[in-house]
């Protein structure tokens, strides 16, 4: 039996990048998928078309995530598309790149209406739909636990939403499970989006011990919190970074192997 199968599941953010990713690994084991972004609709309409091709089922819905009737009108379409929904993964993000004391509050609240309040919204408004066994994945970031120049307004509505989830965990127990993926450095369009994209990506390739991956790796975590193989975790916090928050690899830090045995290297020290 697929993976999915019988499942109907809403991917915010999801005509690009990750959530598409993992828009396509949900509709390939069996889900209905609905698709959606606020823009980008050409992007979303040829994605349905595409896993349709391929034999799956999706619907695309523009709307604007960050705007609670939004929210309540895309419910009601899967309310009469499907009469109820198993799986939620809000990926959908929104931010700019300011430091802390440039950071306006529009610009706060912006992101905090996507990357936060969404959360909320879509509680709200698709917890009458949920079947028992049904998952709430929220796709937050490293940067809601590390600092990271010009990420202050979306770290902190990274970390909030992160929060919320955490609660939804417990007051929606044991009917639903709800958790967090923290992928890192994603390989896409919206990578592109910051000044230091190529230093971000030196970085985790040079200090992560796994080193940097694609975004189809990056998405199994997610698809694997989706699944009934995930059903004892709840509330938790997953990072996707090969090691990266775990350790401090440096230059001056990196062990030796010589005649079999360990050795430090010592440089600098």
């Amino acid at each position: 039996m697929s993976r999915f199968a019988g499942k109907v599941a809403l991917v915010t953010g999801s005509s690009r990048g990750y959530g598409r990713q993992v828009a396509v690994g949900l509709a390939g084991g069996g889900a209905k998928v609905v698709l959606n972004s606020r823009g980008s609709a050409a992007d979303g309409r040829i994605l349905a078309r595409d896993i349709a091709a391929a034999g799956g089922e999706a619907i695309y819905v523009e709307a604007d995530i960050g705007d609670e009737s939004k929210v309540r009108d895309l419910a009601a379409v899967v309310a009469r598309k499907y009469g109820a929904i198993d799986i939620i993964v809000h990926n959908a993000a929104r931010g700019y790149e300011r430091s802390v004391d440039e950071t306006t509050w529009s610009q706060f609240e912006e992101a905090l209406r996507v990357n936060t309040y969404a959360i909320i919204s879509l509680a709200r408004h698709f917890r009458p739909l949920f079947r028992p066994g049904g998952k709430f994945l929220y796709v937050s970031s490293i940067g809601a636990e590390r600092g990271m120049p010009g990420y202050s307004a979306i770290g902190a509505s990274k970390a909030a939403g992160e929060a919320l989830i955490r609660s939804i965990a417990l007051e929606w127990a044991p009917d639903v499970r709800a958790n967090t993926v923290r992928p890192n450095v994603i390989p896409t369009f919206s990578l592109r989006s910051f000044t230091w994209a190529d230093d971000l990506w030196k970085v985790f390739e040079d200090e992560a011990p796994l080193g940097v991956t694609s975004v189809e790796e990056l998405a199994r975590t997610a698809l694997w919190l989706c699944s009934s193989e995930s059903d004892y975790i709840n509330g938790q916090v997953i990072s996707v970074d090969g090691g990266f928050t775990t350790s401090m690899r440096r230059p001056g830090l990196t062990m030796q192997r010589r005649n079999g045995s360990v050795a430090k290297k010592s440089e600098g020290v």
